[in-house]
């Protein structure tokens, strides 16, 4: 197993510590090819980029995301990721007269296709699926660890 944490929470009882401090929050986690987890919270702009830490250890070592999960209490959303890369970005949706959600869109790269599932947080309900192409992707969102062969 590949580690390097920079401060990051990498076991279920860190977690568990962070997560009595502030139970508001939602926490992404990642559970990488060798096994290995992290748990980010997607608070804030700056708690996000842990996102960013995430994918240079992987990068490092040579692996990449068998699963995305979100937890908000005891709620759970769990998604297997079986792709080229993977596509993760906070999000929020809004119109006018309503109330803003908080969003959360995962997303599994193949190819130049990107398949595409929106969660409203913190309730981790699935608003919307679809298929996306990869030009309309944020590239800060994007995760490639599966290199292209023509």
């Amino acid at each position: 197993m590949y580690s390097e944490d920079q401060g990051l929470v990498t076991n279920l009882e860190a977690w568990k510590n962070e997560y009595r401090k502030d139970k508001t929050q939602v926490w992404v986690i990642l559970t990488l090819s060798d096994g290995s987890q992290y748990f980010f919270k997607n608070g804030t702009k700056k708690e996000f980029e842990d996102w960013h830490k995430i994918v240079e250890i992987a990068r490092k070592g040579d692996l990449s995301v068998k699963e995305v999960g979100l937890r908000y209490r005891s709620n759970v959303y769990r998604q297997p990721i079986s792709a080229d890369g993977l596509y993760l970005t906070r999000s929020a949706l809004g119109s006018p007269g309503n109330e803003t959600m908080n969003t959360m869109t995962i997303g599994a790269i193949l190819g130049d296709v990107v398949t595409k599932t929106t969660i409203q947080l913190p309730a981790l309900t699935v608003m919307d699926s679809y298929v996306d192409s990869f030009d309309n992707c944020f590239a800060e969102a994007t995760w490639i660890w599966q290199k292209k062969t023509c």
